[in-house]
């Protein structure tokens, strides 16, 4: 019987690695993984510059996602658990497209649907090609191969024979950023290739493969102290825990033991390959194009690279060589001792409670203890910040607080995909510049509300509580042929709690793909699934469905690409010098097949370009024609702040004061803590109030004047509460009464012989515009250029009245700029 059965599931695995579907969905799987991963980990930051990557890979696992439905015609049926939660997962990005009906930003919120339309391929064809063990090994160890690239190629930028822009960064120190360009996402990558090392090295007999993997766990670690990640140390321990308990008792000690012969092999040559690092990186920093896209990098065999590598690369050799010696010769005696042990499922929670108390002593030697000491400089720096009062702790909590008001308002379903890229400024408690909430369960709940999370959330309750059980409840040897699956998932969603990991469409596909790979397990059968019977007769249904949504997915993804080269091209036939119809022609097909706030601003600009180059009628009618481009996009996108800026400069083109009021105390509304819409708010009702002085109109003064000080009442009290934050965070931007504030009731103080009031706005004002003028390139700003020059004869002017000038500053500013002698003469001439 047992014959009979062992022939027929190796039949199904052969039938399985000859079928060309299969091999057609792997390859495209394995293709994905690699293209996602060197290309900035696809990641989105809601602009144009991203999307061509992104709108690839989802084209890629469009087709992958038509070759399943395909696939789903001859095997599906529903059977068990993996069938239903199959079909659950598709309320994922039924909450995502029902949610961008009413969106903040229906651009964002449709391009999230398709995000997650791919993350459902990537989970389905977990499920299904890692049913059999074969399908299971192939995609564990191409994720394994993929992370030990990203890390060696991150090395190679730190040694400098690669270069990106941004891989290796200088923010408190230098920081490996390696392909995703942020140091937080690389270090929660990492912790999880450092697991999948670690699983390698506990669980197989091959001894290359102990060797192999056992070598990398330096230079994993190595570049994982290398992020500076303060978020990466404190999670690290917690997700440990919860991967220990999935194994026995002996590779629970195996693992924990190969883990600190990684931390010691590397972290003595941390502080050695960061100053080495430093020398290499900044010196070619300076042979860097002005793209930031290239530069000269050293050879392999360069001797300040070289040693770097063989730094690394030796200690690597020795750590591995130690880690094969324990697992070849100490692991399997250890094994039969603890085995006992082992077949008692609670034995599996003594390793880790123990290493809960030794993880905080340990805490407790390495920072509170001179044993930090031994740590590199920066490093230990990191470290010692590690507290409830450090600047980025205290601005995630300002974050989560943001978030949750944001949530109050749109609790059901949410915002849309990107809700809070588009709506965070509107309750930011201070300015921060931050498009991502560092909270990706926080943000999930602003795009879907909280029938998304729960949806979401359903989807992780449910495939970790039947893997977890499944593994309690069997024999451990079969679940943790998966377990690598479980380890990426949950390394990345945990860190993810503290940052913005799921920004990257390469980690969120990672995540679902291994979600998918831990339910290709779960085969147990409910008993109320045979009240579904009548949908398994009808099997058919459910592959039509996926095959629509895989043609329909298909669809769309060619369309956005297509929609991307239109865009492209029309940038190219204006750098190119083509003619005006022939770039708005690939403009206008850019917007028919996927109307873009991006593709309409560029519209409005190229209208704008050629208005400036014309006069009278003819320009009139490019400023109509960027009108009603406006008013057709802001329509659509109303949230956008780039819209919002265009229309206001259309405005001021325009000389349309009035709407440029009311647009800018309607964008106040939405960017409370945006210093410059108060500027030029304040600029507008200065030049207002000078006007009606000129007309003699009393009314429109006393009017405007009061406007000004409202407006300077409110920089006021958003001065007065940044003066309540904690100091240890960071404010955010600057937001205080800026010179071109000051100078704007200033100067009307001053031309009513307020000369006190207005030396107290003056004073600041001037003084800082001197410094400014200094840095100020004339030819690249010229608007803020002269906006300083006009302040500081105001000031001049103004001391020159009270009799209180300095002579030789004078004459230094009126020799630099010899016209502002006559304005400043006009201005004490004109005061009373």
């Amino acid at each position: 019987m047992k014959n009979k059965k062992t022939t027929k599931k190796n039949l199904v695995l052969k039938s399985d690695q000859q079928s060309i579907l299969y091999w057609i969905v792997m390859s495209a799987l394995i293709f994905i993984c690699f293209y996602a991963a060197f290309h900035t980990a696809l990641f989105n930051g809601y602009s144009t510059i991203f999307d061509k990557n992104i709108n690839t890979a989802l084209m890629l696992s469009s087709l992958a996602l038509i070759m399943i439905s395909i696939k789903l015609f001859f095997k599906w049926k529903l059977e068990d658990n993996r069938d239903l939660i199959s079909i659950y997962v598709w309320l994922i990005p039924l909450t995502f497209w029902i949610s961008s009906f009413k969106a903040a930003s229906p651009d964002l919120a449709k391009s999230m649907t398709h995000i997650h339309m791919m993350y459902i391929t990537l989970f389905l064809a977990g499920v299904l090609l890692n049913r059999r063990e074969f399908g299971a090994k192939f995609l564990q160890a191409t994720i394994t191969i993929v992370g030990y690239l990203v890390t060696l190629y991150g090395l190679a930028c730190a040694f400098g024979n690669m270069y990106s822009q941004d891989a290796v960064m200088f923010d408190q120190g230098l920081r490996l950023t390696s392909v995703f360009q942020y140091a937080n996402a690389y270090a929660a990558f990492l912790m999880a290739i450092l697991l999948c090392s670690l699983y390698y090295t506990t669980h197989s007999r091959k001894w290359y493969v102990i060797f192999v993997n056992g070598m990398m766990i330096v230079p994993i670690l190595l570049s994982f102290w290398l992020t500076l990640s303060r978020g990466g140390i404190v999670v690290m321990p917690f997700i440990f825990l919860a991967v220990l308990p999935l194994m026995t008792m002996s590779r629970q000690l195996m693992f924990a033991l190969y883990m600190m012969i990684g931390v010691i092999g590397s972290f003595p040559i941390t502080g050695y390959i960061t100053d080495k690092s430093t020398r290499i990186v900044n010196q070619l920093l300076t042979t860097v194009s002005p793209d930031r896209k290239s530069a000269q990098t050293l050879s392999w065999f360069n001797g300040d690279s070289l040693s770097g590598w063989a730094v690394v690369i030796g200690v690597s050799v020795v750590s591995g060589a130690i880690i094969w010696l324990l697992q070849s010769y100490v692991f399997s005696r250890l094994d039969k001792k603890l085995s006992v042990f082992s077949s008692r499922k609670r034995t599996r929670l003594v390793l880790p409670a123990a290493l809960v108390v030794v993880g905080a002593l340990g805490a407790v030697l390495l920072l509170a203890t001179p044993v930090k000491s031994l740590l590199p400089d920066n490093l230990e720096t990191r470290l010692e910040n590690i507290n409830f009062n450090q600047h980025s702790v205290l601005e995630r909590g300002t974050f989560y607080k943001d978030s949750i008001k944001l949530f109050k308002d749109y609790p059901i379903l949410g915002t849309g995909g990107g809700g809070w890229a588009v709506l965070y400024e509107k309750y930011q408690n201070n300015p921060y510049t931050s498009r991502q909430a560092h909270n990706f369960f926080l943000q999930y709940l602003n795009e879907v509300g909280i029938i998304g999370l729960v949806v979401f959330m359903g989807l992780l309750t449910i495939v970790y509580t039947l893997f977890v059980r499944k593994s309690f409840s069997e024999h451990v040897e079969h679940t943790e042929k998966r377990l690598i699956f479980y380890m990426i998932s949950v390394s990345i969603l945990v860190h993810s709690i503290l940052d913005f990991e799921l920004s990257y469409v390469f980690l969120g596909s990672l995540v679902f793909l291994c979600l998918g790979g831990m339910a290709s397990i779960l085969d147990g059968k409910p008993k109320w699934i045979s009240k579904l019977s009548i949908l398994s007769s009808k099997r058919f249904i459910y592959p039509a469905v996926v095959g629509i949504l895989a043609l329909v997915f298909f669809i769309f993804s060619v369309i956005r690409i297509n929609a991307n080269n239109s865009y492209e091209k029309a940038i190219a036939y204006a750098q190119q010098g083509k003619s005006f119809n022939e770039v708005m022609a690939q403009v206008d097909s850019a917007i028919k097949a996927n109307p873009k706030p991006d593709f309409y601003g560029l519209k409005v600009d190229f209208f704008m370009q050629v208005a400036s180059q014309t006069k009278d009628q003819q320009q009139q009618q490019f400023l109509d024609q960027a009108a009603a481009t406006l008013t057709e996009a802001r329509k659509k996108e109303p949230n956008n702040r780039a819209l919002l800026e265009r229309q206001y400069s259309l405005y001021m083109t325009e000389q349309d004061y009035a709407s440029s009021i009311q647009l800018l105390h309607e964008a106040l509304q939405q960017y409370p803590w945006e210093l410059s819409f108060y500027e030029r708010i304040a600029s507008i009702y200065n030049t207002q109030w000078n006007q009606a002085k000129q007309a003699n109109d009393k009314v429109r003064m006393d009017q405007t004047w009061a406007a000004l000080l409202d407006i300077y009442d409110k920089v006021q009290k958003g001065v007065d509460h940044i003066a309540t934050l904690p100091k240890e965070q960071l404010s955010g931007r600057p937001f205080y009464h800026s010179p071109i504030i000051r100078y704007s009731v200033g100067q009307v103080n001053m031309v009513n012989g307020e000369y006190e009031k207005a030396w107290l706005q003056l004073q600041p004002a001037g003084e800082e515009a001197f410094g400014l003028l200094e840095s100020v390139n004339p030819q690249a700003d010229p608007a803020s250029f002269q906006q300083n020059q006009l302040i500081v004869q105001w000031y001049l002017a103004l001391v020159k009245k009270q009799g209180t000038l300095d002579q030789n500053r004078y004459n230094s500013f009126i020799g630099k700029y010899p016209d502002s002698k006559a304005q400043i003469d006009n201005i004490v001439s004109s005061l009373k």
